[in-house]
C-alpha cells in the first residue's frame, strides 16, 4: 500500500515552494538523486579533510559541498531506492554543489602574494598586508601546532593624553593577572573546507590518571567551548593559512578590550612568538598603539615545585578532576620560578629608554639577588645585566620580544614601577620578565630628597611641576661611567639608591616573590640608627617590602644618614630563593626547610595580610612599628615648621609651592596614624606549624593601649598634628590651586586647611571605628575574660575607646565643653571637632540603612568608613556603645547650656545629642 508523503517539487512564480501528494517509492525517487550526491560528497569531504590535515591537498583543490538533508529522510530514501541516482544528471543538484563550491571558495584567504603582503616566519608565519592590502593579516599555523597552547600578552607601545589621564602605563602587560589570556587552535571535526577553531584550552584542569577512561572523560567533560572560527586554506606544507582579521577585530578575545574597536596595522615574527601591531580606540575616544604578542609555551615542561605559605612566591593554580578517592587537595599550587636547567643565566637588558646616568644603578638591583642564588647552591653568576654599550648588546634587540628580560622607563604620571612576567600555566614555569618604571619617578625622587632631606639653605621642596629641571640639572652631574658611587648623603645618592632598591624589588617579583610586608618586623628599633647594621642587613629582612625613603632615628641630634633605601637583599629574600631554586631532594625537605624560616622569625606577610596582621603594614620599620610612627610624625611636624619659617624668613619664597610640600608633608603623616591606628584591634600571624596551622592571635595589650593614646594625642583640636596649631603656624604662607585651573600656575587662594585637617581627622576615625576593628575588640576582652589574668584587665573595649575619643575633644573632665572667654581660630576649630564627632557617634549608634551607606552614609559619616559600614554590618556591642557614649555626651552638655545658654555651639549639640538623653 502507499503510503502518502510530502515532497518539495520546485517553485512558484513568486518563489513559494509548492507541494503534490506522492507515493512513498515516489518520494524515494525523487530523493534518491541528492541523496546519491550527499553521499558522494560525503566521501569526498572525508578524504579532502584527511589530505588536508597531513599537508597533502593541493593549494587549489575546489572544494566540496557540506551539508546534507536531515538524516531521517536519507534513510527513509536509501531503503527504498535501494541505490544512488546519477548526480550529473539532476540540473539541480549541479547547481546546488555549485552554489555551495563558490561559497566555501569565498570563505578562503587568499593566498599571500609577495607584492601585497610581508612574510614574518615565527611561532606563526604572519603575512602583514600592505599597500592595496593594508589593513589584512593572514596566519599560518602548522599541523603540529594544533591544540597547543599559547599565552597572550598585551601592551601598550603608545599612548594619547587622554589615556594617559586613566593611569595607563606603556609596556605593561594587560593581559598578565588575567586568566583569559591562554588560547589554541584546533581543527574542527567533519567540516570541509578545514576549519580552524580558537578556543581557551582548560589546561588548570588535571586528570590524576589521564590514561584511564575515567580519566579521559573527566577531562573531556571540562568545557573548551569555541571562540571562533576561520576557514582555513591548505598550503601544501603541512600549514592551514587563515584570515586573523576577525580574531583582530575581536580585540583578540581580551576581555579589557571587549568594546575598543581595533586596526591592524603591522606585525612581527620571531621563533617563540608573533606580534600584532594594532591601533585601538575605546568607546570614550582614548586611543592608543597596543601590541599582542602570542607566546609558545616550552614543549618540556619544568618540575614543578609546590606552594607554601611559609614563603611568598606568586602560583599557579590546578585543580584536579577525577581525584575520586581525595588524595589530593581540590586544587594545588605551584610556585612561579624560572627553569635554571633551561636558563642557567638570566640575563635583564636595561633598555636604551633608561638615562644613561642610571644604568649603573639598575645594574647593582639587578645583581643584588646573585647572592640568593649562590646560597641556593649556584656556583656562577645566575643574573647578569647588559647595557647598550656591551660589545656583546645584541643586534636584533627589541623591547617587545620575550627572548629579552628588560628594563625600561616610559612616560608616567605616577611616579609607580612594576616587573611583570609571562608564565607557563602548566608549571609556573617563568617565560619572559619585563621591568617598567614609570619616568615621573625622575622627577618624585629629587622632590623627596628636597622634602625630607635639605639642610635649610635650599628653601623649599621643590614642586612636581618644577621637578624636570631638577632633574635635567641632576642628570648632568655625572657620568654612569664614571668610577665610584655618588657622593654619600647627596642628592644624587639618595636617587641612587633609591632606584637601585626599586629596581631589586621587581627583578625580585620577576623571579616570582611576591610582596612581604613582614620584612620590616624582623629589624629591631635601635638598629635603625646604627649605619654599620644596615649595611649589612638593610631595613628590611626584605626588599620586597614598601619602605618608607623618609629620615631614619639617629644615634644623636645632627647625624647625617647615610642609607635613604636598603642596600641589599634581605636575610628572607635570599631564604625564599632558596626554597624556590634549591635542587632540593624531596618535597619533604622543602617543607622543612620552609617551616625552619618561620621558625627563625622570617615571616611573610602578602597583600592579602595588610588587613589582618599588625606587622605586615606598608611604610613602617623595625619590629616596633608604633615607635616608627612616633618618630616619623615628629619629623612631618619639624618639617612642617622649617617650612613655614623659610616662608617667613624669606618673602619671595613661592606660596603655592610651599602649599604643596606642606600637603605632602601632612598626606606622609595622616598615613603613619592611620597605619598607627591599626594597632588597635589589630592580631598578629604566625605561619610556624606547631599547631599544625598558622596561629593568628590578638596583638598585646600594652601595645594596643599605647597606639591608641598616641593616635588621639595627634588628633586633639589645639595640640596635635592635626589641630589648629598646624593652622596658624602654616595657613599665612600658603596658597593652593584651585581645582578647576589644575596644574595652572593661575587660580591660588588661601587654602582652606582647618577643613583638610578635618577630613583627614575623619579618615584615622574611620581607620580606627571600622566594624571588623570593633568587632575584634569586643572578642579580644571576651577571650581574655574567659582566660582571666591580668591581660583581662588591661584589654582596651569599644566603650573605653569611644570614651576617650570623647575625652579627646571635650577634656577628661569636660572642660572643653565651657565656652572660651574670647571666640578664636583654636576654639572654633575645636567646636567644629566636636560637632564632628558627636555625629559620627550618632551614625554608629543609628546605622544608616545599606542603600544610604552606599551614598555616603547620609552626610553623617566619613566617606570610606560609610563603604565599609556598607560592606560589613557594625556589632550589636558597639551600636550599644556609641548610643551609651552619646547619653554621656548629652548630660554633660545639658550641663554646660544650663552655665551658658546663649551658647548657639551647645544649643547645637543639646539637639544633636537630645535622642540619647537618658531619663
Amino acid at each position: 500500500m502507499d503510503v502518502p508523503a510530502w515532497v518539495c517539487d520546485g517553485r512558484r512564480a513568486d518563489g513559494r515552494p509548492f507541494h503534490r501528494r506522492a507515493s512513498a517509492a515516489a518520494a524515494a525517487a525523487t530523493a534518491a538523486a541528492p541523496v546519491a550526491t550527499v553521499v558522494l560528497v560525503v566521501v569526498v569531504v572525508v578524504v579532502a579533510a584527511a589530505a588536508a590535515v597531513r599537508g597533502t591537498l593541493p593549494a587549489g583543490a575546489p572544494p566540496a559541498a557540506a551539508g546534507s538533508p536531515p538524516s531521517p529522510v536519507v534513510r527513509t530514501a536509501a531503503a527504498a531506492a535501494g541505490r544512488a541516482a546519477n548526480a550529473s544528471s539532476d540540473a539541480r543538484t549541479v547547481a546546488w554543489v555549485t552554489d555551495l563550491r563558490e561559497a566555501a571558495a569565498a570563505s578562503l584567504p587568499p593566498l599571500p602574494s609577495a607584492d601585497l603582503f610581508r612574510r614574518h616566519v615565527g611561532l606563526f608565519t604572519l603575512h602583514a598586508g600592505h599597500g592595496l592590502a593594508a589593513g589584512q593579516v593572514l596566519l599560518e599555523v602548522g599541523v603540529s601546532q594544533l591544540d597547543t597552547p599559547f599565552v597572550l600578552s598585551s601592551e601598550f607601545s603608545a599612548l594619547d593624553a587622554a589615556a594617559r589621564e586613566w593611569y595607563l602605563l606603556r609596556r605593561v602587560d594587560l593581559t598578565s593577572n588575567f586568566p583569559d589570556g591562554v588560547f589554541a587552535f584546533r581543527l574542527a571535526p567533519n567540516v570541509f573546507p578545514p576549519t580552524l577553531e580558537l578556543y581557551h584550552p582548560p589546561i588548570s584542569q588535571r586528570s590524576v590518571n589521564p590514561t584511564s577512561v575515567a580519566g579521559r572523560q573527566a577531562v573531556a567533560g571540562v568545557s573548551a567551548s569555541t571562540l571562533q572560527s576561520f576557514p582555513a586554506r591548505p598550503t601544501g606544507d603541512g600549514r592551514l593559512l587563515i584570515d586573523a582579521g576577525p580574531w583582530v577585530a575581536a580585540s583578540f578575545h581580551v576581555h579589557l578590550f571587549r568594546d575598543w574597536s581595533t586596526l591592524f596595522v603591522g606585525g612581527a615574527a620571531r621563533p617563540r612568538q608573533v606580534t600584532f601591531a594594532v591601533n585601538v580606540v575605546s568607546p570614550d575616544g582614548i586611543g592608543g598603539a597596543l601590541k599582542v604578542t602570542a607566546l609558545g609555551l616550552p614543549r618540556k615542561l619544568m618540575t614543578p615545585r609546590p606552594m607554601d605559605d611559609r614563603i611568598g612566591y606568586f602560583g599557579t593554580k590546578l585543580s584536579w578532576v577525577d581525584d575520586y578517592a581525595g588524595k589530593r587537595p581540590l586544587t594545588e599550587t605551584y610556585i612561579n620560578k624560572w627553569d635554571l636547567a633551561k636558563h642557567p643565566v638570566l640575563t635583564y637588558y636595561v633598555d636604551p629608554s633608561v638615562p644613561r646616568e642610571f644604568w649603573s644603578a639598575v645594574v647593582d638591583g639587578i645583581t643584588r639577588w646573585n647572592p640568593a642564588f649562590a646560597a641556593a647552591g649556584y656556583r656562577h653568576p645566575v643574573l647578569r645585566a647588559a647595557v647598550p654599550t656591551d660589545v656583546d648588546w645584541p643586534a636584533d634587540y627589541a623591547a617587545d620580544d620575550a627572548r629579552f628580560n628588560t628594563v625600561s622607563f616610559v612616560p608616567g604620571s605616577d611616579g609607580a614601577a612594576v616587573g611583570h612576567t609571562k608564565v607557563d600555566p602548566r608549571t609556573g614555569e617563568l617565560l619572559n620578565a619585563d621591568i617598567i618604571v614609570d619616568d615621573d619617578f625622575l622627577r618624585a625622587t629629587p622632590s623627596q630628597y628636597r622634602l625630607w632631606f635639605d639642610d635649610g639653605r635650599a628653601g623649599l621642596a621643590v614642586s612636581r611641576a618644577g621637578a624636570a629641571g631638577v632633574t635635567a640639572s641632576l642628570l648632568g652631574t655625572r657620568s654612569a661611567n664614571a668610577p665610584g658611587r655618588p657622593v654619600p648623603g647627596s642628592e644624587e645618592d639618595f636617587m641612587y639608591q633609591v632606584l637601585a632598591d626599586t629596581t631589586a624589588h621587581e627583578v625580585g617579583h620577576t623571579v616570582g616573590l611576591r610582596h612581604n610586608f613582614r620584612g620590616s618586623a624582623g629589624i629591631p628599633w635601635s638598629h635603625l640608627k646604627n649605619d654599620t647594621y644596615v649595611g649589612i642587613h638593610g631595613l628590611s629582612t626584605s626588599v620586597m617590602d614598601y619602605v618608607p625613603t623618609a629620615p631614619l632615628p639617629r644615634a644623636k641630634d645632627g647625624d647625617a644618614q647615610r642609607y635613604f633605601a636598603s642596600p641589599v637583599v634581605g636575610a628572607y629574600d635570599i631564604a625564599a630563593i632558596r626554597y624556590g631554586y634549591t635542587d632540593w631532594r624531596s618535597e619533604g625537605d622543602a617543607r622543612a626547610f620552609a617551616e625552619s624560616v618561620a621558625a627563625a622569625g622570617l615571616d611573610v606577610g602578602v597583600d592579602d595580610d595588610v588587613e589582618t596582621d599588625a606587622l605586615a603594614q606598608r611604610f613602617d620599620l623595625s619590629a616596633t612599628p608604633l615607635e616608627w610612627h612616633r618618630h616619623h610624625v615628629r619629623t612631618v611636624q619639624r618639617r612642617v615648621r622649617r617650612l613655614a619659617r623659610t616662608a617667613r624668613d624669606r618673602p619671595f619664597t613661592s606660596a603655592a609651592d610651599l602649599y604643596d610640600a606642606v600637603e605632602t608633608l601632612l598626606f606622609s603623616g595622616v598615613a603613619s596614624l592611620r597605619s598607627a591606628a591599626q594597632l588597635v584591634g589589630a592580631t598578629v600571624t604566625s605561619r610556624r606549624r606547631t599547631g599544625g596551622r598558622a596561629a593568628v592571635t590578638p596583638i598585646s595589650s600594652a601595645t594596643e593601649i599605647a597606639a591608641a593614646r598616641w593616635v588621639l594625642s595627634q588628633l586633639h583640636p589645639t595640640d596635635g598634628l592635626l589641630s589648629s596649631a598646624t593652622v596658624a603656624t602654616v595657613a599665612p604662607h600658603v596658597l593652593h590651586r584651585l581645582p578647576f585651573y589644575g596644574r595652572s600656575t593661575l587660580g591660588r587662594a588661601p587654602p582652606l586647611l582647618a577643613a583638610r585637617l578635618h577630613e583627614d581627622r575623619d579618615k584615622v576615625l574611620s581607620t580606627l571605628l571600622t566594624p571588623s576593628r570593633l568587632a575584634r575588640l569586643s572578642a579580644n576582652v571576651a577571650a581574655a575574660a574567659a582566660t582571666g589574668g591580668r591581660d583581662a584587665r588591661r584589654r582596651l573595649s569599644v566603650p573605653a575607646l569611644l570614651g576617650s575619643i570623647s575625652g579627646t575633644f571635650f577634656g577628661d573632665a569636660w572642660e572643653d565643653l565651657r565656652p572660651p572667654a574670647a571666640v578664636t581660630g583654636g576654639s572654633l576649630f575645636r567646636a567644629e571637632a566636636q560637632a564632628r564627632w558627636v555625629r559620627t557617634l550618632a551614625s554608629l549608634a543609628t546605622p544608616a540603612p545599606a542603600d544610604a551607606a552606599k551614598d555616603g552614609g547620609g552626610g553623617l559619616l566619613p566617606l570610606d568608613l560609610a563603604l565599609k559600614l556598607y560592606r560589613e554590618p557594625l556589632p550589636a556591642a558597639a551600636v550599644a556603645a556609641a548610643a551609651g557614649e552619646l547619653s554621656r555626651i548629652a548630660a554633660a552638655v545639658a550641663s554646660a547650656v544650663a552655665a551658658a545658654p546663649d551658647s548657639t555651639h551647645l544649643r547645637g549639640l543639646r539637639l544633636a545629642t537630645a535622642a540619647f538623653v537618658v531619663a
